[in-house]
């Protein structure tokens, strides 16, 4: 790829606002050309709405032919393909014990199977055209902090992030870096309505912006989508097999500050 061109990006789950979105709009503003896939078209629709030199894709990217319809569409209509933000994904608020089969298949097909599927086909395509690019997957805190109800879903995010180690050890020598962003947690005060909060959704996002992060400030989708996008570019050369936690210090905090109050810290 001559670096002077812009990227060519594949962005999957790219429809909606939560990640996928602050991705797009970073890489975006960085001029790359967009290949956007989702499963829902709706969704989909909306987003080429804010993207309308974008490619989409309406696919399932738990099945390789679904997988091989994104590619061919980005290279179809842009020549090549330089990157990948495996973003697609979903979630699940159940403990372990009460979840079902179908809980955990559908879990584990979207989360981690799309991913490699979509890795793989990616890794394929950039070695038969001489290696070079990048994947980024979408993890979460939740692959090494957790909470009660989210055992099956911190599972697949710790195994996303095992396959992103494995995938960097095993593309290096192609030029291909593979690397995983984690989000904390994504809440856009302009899509409030959006995430079914009792009673004042502002004020729940901005609460828990102060009683539980470290950095006071709610955190939107850009904030996880201009770190995803400098993963996918040459500056980031050096940087392989990484997770970069993107959570405004969420994870940092031993307790948090409603808890806490003014107490004196202890050692």
């Amino acid at each position: 790829m001559d670096e002077t061109e812009p990227r060519v990006v594949v962005v999957t789950g790219a429809g909606g606002y939560g990640v996928g979105s602050g991705v797009c709009e970073a890489l975006a503003e960085q001029g790359a050309r967009l290949v956007l896939n989702d499963i829902d078209p709706d969704g989909l629709r909306a987003a080429a709405m804010r993207h309308p030199d974008a490619a989409t894709v309406v696919s399932d990217l738990c099945t390789p032919d679904g997988v091989d319809a994104v590619i061919d569409a980005g290279v179809t209509r842009f020549g090549r393909i330089d990157a990948l933000v495996n973003n697609a994904g979903v979630g699940l608020a159940l403990p372990a014990h009460l979840a079902g089969e179908a809980d955990f298949d559908r879990l584990f097909s979207l989360n981690v199977r799309a991913t490699w599927l979509a890795s793989r086909a990616f890794a394929r395509y950039r070695i038969a055209h001489g290696g070079g690019g990048a994947i980024v997957n979408v993890s979460s805190v939740h692959a090494q902090h957790t909470q009660n109800g989210y055992a099956l879903y911190a599972a697949t995010k710790g195994a996303v992030e095992g396959l992103t180690r494995g995938m960097a050890v095993e593309l290096g020598p192609h030029g291909i870096r593979c690397n995983a962003v984690a989000p904390g947690a994504v809440l856009d005060e302009r899509f409030a309505d959006r995430y079914g909060f009792a009673g004042d959704a502002v004020a729940h996002i901005r609460a828990h912006a102060v009683e539980q992060q470290a950095i006071p400030r709610p955190l939107g989708p850009d904030a996880v989508g201009w770190v995803a996008a400098f993963l996918t570019t040459p500056e980031a050369w050096g940087i392989a097999g990484q997770t970069i936690t993107v959570d405004a210090g969420l994870s940092t905090l031993l307790y948090d500050r409603v808890f806490t109050g003014d107490a004196p810290a202890r050692s």
